[in-house]
C-alpha cells in the first residue's frame, strides 16, 4: 500500500467543497477506467472517493476467507463492505490433494464449518453478494446449509460450490435434513463440482445431491449450470435455464455407481424447452457400454458432447429433433472414422463444427482419411472449423499418407475462419516421423477453399531428436503460402536449420513462426 501512496506525492489534494469531484456518478465513470493499483492509491484522497472506489473494487477484487488461515497474510478486521461482492470460502486444509490427509479429527471438523470471520460478518454483507465459490472437502455439514436458509441474498448472481473427497468414508454422509432455502431471485449462474480422492474414489451422491437440488429449487431466474456429479439433479424448477453443462463423475470402486438412463433421460427432458447450449461429458468410464441417448431439443443452439465414444446420440443429431442447431463440437479420444462411424443423417443447419480425436498406431490402421470426407457430407453448411487432432506413435508409411488423405478431404469447406492444431505425442518406438507427418498435412491443405481464413498449428513433444526440414516441407510451405498463418512449437531444431530457413520463410514472404526447443 506504500507504494500506492508514494505515487501520491505530486497530487494536490482535492478541496472537499468542489461539488464536481465529489460527484459520485463522475467520480465513478473516471475511477471504471482506473487500474486495480491506481484505484487503491486513489482511495485514500477521502472518505467519498474510498466510498465509490470500494464499489468498482468490489467488482474487479474477490475476497477469501479461510478455516486455515495463511500465516503470511494478515487478517482484514475491518473493510468497506462494498468490497464483498465476490467473496471465496476455502474450508479445506493445506495437505496435498495426491497424499491421505494428515489433519486431526480436530482439524477436519473445523475445516466442515464456515471461516469465523465470514460467519461474523455475513449478516452485514449477505446483501451485498454477488459472486460466492465455496471450496469444501469430504462433506456439506450443516453450516452450509443453514446460511441458505438464515440470510437473505437479493444480488447473488453466480454460486460455484467445489468439493473434494479426501478420503471419504461411509460414515461421513450427513442425513441432516436440509432447511427450506430462501429464494435466489437474482441467481443467474451455478455450478457445483466433486473432485474425488483418486486413492479412494467413492463419493456416494446422497452425500451431496441435497444441497444442490435445493439451491436449484430456489433458483427461479437460473440460466446456467454446470455440475460435475454422480447424480442427476431435478430441473424442473429452473424454467428460465439456458445453459447446461453435465459431466458424471463415475465413482470407479463402487459397483452400484453407474449412469441411470431413466434418471438422465429424465433430467434432460425437464429442461428441454427453454435449452440453448448443451454438454454433455463422462468422466472414468472403462467398460465399452454406450450410453444411447434419444432426445429432441427444440431451442439448443450450442450442442457439444465430450465423451463420443460413451454417448451416443447419432440418430437424433438431425434438422428434426436440433431445428435451431448451429454449432456443434464432438470429442473422443478414439479416431474420426470410430467416432462417427455410426452417424448417417446431414444437418445441413449445422455452421459451426469443432471436432477432437486421435490417432494411436496399435489400434488404428489409418481409416481416418476416408472417414474425415464424411464430416463434409454430413454437415455441408459448415463456415468455422476447428480440428484437434492428436497423433501417438506412427509406424506405418501408409498411416502418413491418410493423414495427408484426411485434411484433403475437408477441403471443400468454404470456411471463413479455420483453425487446425496437430499434436505430435513424443515417439519413443519408432522416432523420425514429425517432419513426414508436418509435410503430409500442409500437402492436404493446399486445395483447401478456406486456406485465406484458416490457421495452423504443430505441437511437438520430441525434446531428444532434431526436427529435419527437407526441401519438401518447405514446398509445402510454399504451396499453403495464402494461409493466415502456421505455427510450429516444441520441435527442437539446429540453430543453422532454423537460420537457413527463417531466410526461406522471408524470401517467399511465408506466415509462418517457430518456437525453437533447441
Amino acid at each position: 500500500m506504500q507504494a500506492g501512496i508514494d505515487q501520491m506525492d505530486n497530487f494536490d489534494l482535492v478541496d472537499t467543497n468542489d461539488s464536481v469531484l465529489m460527484n459520485p456518478d463522475i467520480l465513478d465513470q473516471v475511477f471504471s477506467h482506473l487500474d486495480v493499483t491506481t484505484l487503491k492509491s486513489t482511495r485514500l484522497v477521502c472518505t467519498d472517493w474510498a466510498d465509490v472506489g470500494a464499489k468498482i473494487l468490489g467488482k474487479r477484487g474477490r475476497l477469501t476467507f479461510s478455516t486455515m488461515p495463511n500465516p503470511d497474510c494478515t487478517e482484514l478486521t475491518f473493510f468497506n463492505h462494498k468490497l464483498a461482492r465476490n467473496v471465496t470460502l476455502q474450508m479445506k486444509c493445506n495437505c496435498t490433494e495426491d497424499k491421505p490427509c494428515e489433519c486431526c479429527p480436530t482439524q477436519i471438523e473445523c475445516h466442515r464449518n464456515l471461516p469465523p470471520n465470514f460467519a461474523i460478518l455475513l449478516p452485514e454483507i449477505c446483501g451485498k453478494l454477488d459472486t460466492l465459490t465455496l471450496n469444501t472437502e469430504r462433506t456439506i455439514n450443516p453450516p452450509q446449509h443453514e446460511i441458505w436458509g438464515a440470510y437473505h441474498f437479493p444480488n447473488l448472481s453466480r454460486i460455484s460450490i467445489t468439493v473434494t473427497t479426501i478420503q471419504y468414508q461411509r460414515d461421513d454422509i450427513d442425513v441432516t435434513p436440509v432447511p427450506q432455502f430462501r429464494p435466489l431471485q437474482n441467481l443467474k449462474s451455478f455450478s457445483f463440482s466433486i473432485l474425488p480422492d483418486y486413492a479412494y474414489k467413492y463419493f456416494p451422491g446422497v452425500a451431496f445431491s441435497p444441497l444442490c437440488q435445493k439451491l436449484l429449487n430456489s433458483a427461479p431466474n437460473l440460466e446456467e449450470f454446470s455440475a460435475r456429479v454422480n447424480f442427476y439433479p431435478d430441473l424442473t424448477p429452473c424454467r428460465k435455464l439456458k445453459e447446461l453443462r453435465f459431466e458424471y463423475y463415475e465413482s470407479r470402486d463402487v459397483a452400484d455407481v453407474q449412469v441411470d438412463l431413466p434418471e438422465m433421460t429424465r433430467m434432460l427432458k425437464s429442461c428441454r424447452d427453454s435449452l440453448e447450449k448443451l454438454t454433455l461429458g463422462y468422466h472414468y468410464r472403462d467398460d465399452e457400454d454406450e450410453i444411447k441417448l434419444n432426445f429432441d431439443f427444440p431451442n439448443v443452439t450450442h450442442f457439444s458432447i465430450a465423451a463420443s465414444e460413451v454417448y451416443k446420440i447419432e440418430d437424433s443429431l438431425n434438422t428434426k429433433n436440433f431445428p435451431k442447431l448451429t454449432h456443434f463440437s464432438i470429442e473422443s479420444d478414439c479416431d474420426i472414422s470410430e467416432m462417427i462411424a455410426a452417424y448417417h443423417l446431414r444437418h445441413p443447419g449445422i455452421t459451426s463444427l469443432e471436432v477432437e480425436c486421435g490417432h494411436y498406431s496399435e489400434i488404428n490402421d489409418g481409416q481416418d482419411g476416408h472417414a474425415a470426407g464424411k464430416l463434409i457430407n454430413l454437415f455441408p453448411g459448415v463456415k468455422e472449423f476447428k480440428l484437434k487432432f492428436r497423433i501417438d506413435n506412427v509406424s506405418r508409411k501408409r498411416e502418413v499418407l491418410r493423414f495427408k488423405e484426411m485434411m484433403r478431404s475437408l477441403s471443400d469447406w468454404e470456411l471463413t475462419s479455420g483453425q487446425v492444431d496437430i499434436d505430435i505425442a513424443r515417439d519413443w518406438k519408432y522416432g523420425g516421423w514429425d517432419k513426414k507427418i508436418i509435410i503430409a498435412v500442409l500437402e492436404g491443405m493446399t486445395g483447401w477453399k478456406g486456406l485465406k481464413n484458416t490457421s495452423l498449428r504443430f505441437c511437438g513433444d520430441n525434446a531428444y531428436r532434431k526436427l529435419k526440414i527437407p526441401d519438401r516441407m518447405k514446398s509445402a510451405l510454399v504451396a499453403c503460402r495464402s494461409i493466415r498463418n502456421v505455427a510450429m512449437k516444441g520441435f527442437k531444431i539446429d540453430h543453422k536449420t532454423l537460420e537457413n530457413l527463417s531466410g526461406f520463410m522471408a524470401e517467399n514472404n511465408l506466415p509462418v513462426s517457430i518456437t525453437n526447443s533447441e
